[in-house]
């Protein structure tokens, strides 16, 4: 079940402290107050956004787990990646998402429109360098 936090916050609120497991990530978006964060909690299995879906935000997992893969035509799963507290996914070079990303556990993500992130990679160089890793 998909539950939306009572409050949007501005990412340096949350991104400006480092998280476990990956400092780096974490800071990505310290002093940006223009960039506003929303969280969603989804519950274990749920999909956050699906193969071929437009690619209209970048998310954080702040805590859970998620996992990214695309269905192959015999019905298994090719993972693409696993993302843990601090890690940063779904920002992709094209307009659509490669893979379908979806909830291990219950977990909890931040989300940040995808256009607000690319203009202020354009006016930071730290930013800019963190998105291309």
């Amino acid at each position: 079940m998909l539950n939306q936090s009572h409050a949007t916050v501005p990412v340096r609120q949350y991104w400006g402290q480092p998280l476990p497991g990956d400092a780096a990530n974490s800071a990505l978006l310290s002093g940006h107050p223009e960039l506003i964060a929303t969280e969603f909690t989804y519950g274990r299995d749920e999909c956050i956004f699906g193969e071929g879906e437009p690619s209209e935000y970048v998310y954080q997992v702040v805590r859970g787990a998620v996992r990214s893969y695309r269905l192959l035509n015999d019905g298994r799963r090719q993972i693409g990646a696993f993302h843990l507290a601090g890690d940063i996914f779904g920002l992709e070079s094209g307009p659509n998402h490669r893979l379908t990303a979806e909830a291990i556990v219950e977990t909890t993500v931040r989300m940040v429109k995808r256009r607000s992130l690319e203009a202020a990679a354009k006016s930071d160089v730290v930013v800019a360098c963190s998105c291309g890793r």
